[in-house]
């Protein structure tokens, strides 16, 4: 449960697409679309960090 989690987190959704735009070069030099992602970028990572602190306060899975 906690692993399908952490892996969609990591390597798909809003922050591969921020990841992407800041990788590529000229990507994001229009200051709105730079505010935009920065602030997607900020949200994402505060919800990933809640979502890491719930999951830890969880009992163990026993049935993997």
């Amino acid at each position: 449960r906690a692993t399908g989690i952490r892996s969609h987190a990591r390597s798909c959704g809003a922050l591969a697409m921020v990841n992407t735009l800041f990788n590529t070069p000229g990507g994001a030099q229009d200051e709105f679309i730079y505010q935009f992602a920065e602030g997607i970028n900020a949200d994402q990572t505060i919800e990933i960090a809640r979502m890491h602190r719930m999951l830890a306060a969880l009992p163990p899975d026993d049935t993997q």
